[in-house]
Order: structure tokens, then sequence, then C-alpha cells
């Protein structure tokens, strides 16, 4: 993180000191893909993805450990350097 950190710092310095790291960040495994999974991408598509059972659907426990073991790896990379964030779009 130390040189996209000094990469950022040379680029405010330089050109935009409202310039930003954007990173971004997949959702952890959720019921709905486990269901697009079984059912096939045809079916997913077509039929199911369009239910209201799976609009904004949990994520399940493979998303969960998911989403621990990111949170892992931020508080690393916070204690290796990266700075805090100064936004998080969900």
């Amino acid at each position: 993180w130390a040189h996209a950190v000094a990469e950022l710092d040379a680029l405010r310095a330089a050109a935009d000191p409202r310039a930003r790291l954007l990173v971004m960040v997949r959702h952890g495994e959720g019921l709905h893909n486990v269901a697009e999974r079984e059912l096939g991408s045809e079916r997913w598509e077509g039929v199911e993805a369009k239910l209201d059972t799976y609009f904004d659907a949990p994520l399940n426990d493979v998303g969960r450990a998911q989403a621990a073991e990111l949170n892992g790896f931020w508080r690393a990379a916070e204690a290796g350097g990266l700075p805090g964030m100064d936004v998080i779009l969900v």
C-alpha cells in the first residue's frame, strides 16, 4: 500500500488535491448466487432473478466467511499504511 499511497500523494501534489483512491470490492456470496448456479443462468435470468425472493438477498455462510476475511484484509492494510477511507459506497 505504501506505493499506492505515494502515487496518490504525488498526484495530489502535482495535479489535483482532491484525488482519491478508489477501491472496488465485490460482495460476498449470497443466496441469489447459489440459486443461479443451481438453476442455471437461463432460468435465473428469465424467471427467478425477477422475484422478490432474491431482492437484496442476504449473504449465505460462505458470503459471511468472505466478508470476515475481507475485514481482516482491510485491517491489515490499514496497519500497513493504507489511509482511512473517506467514503464507503454500498
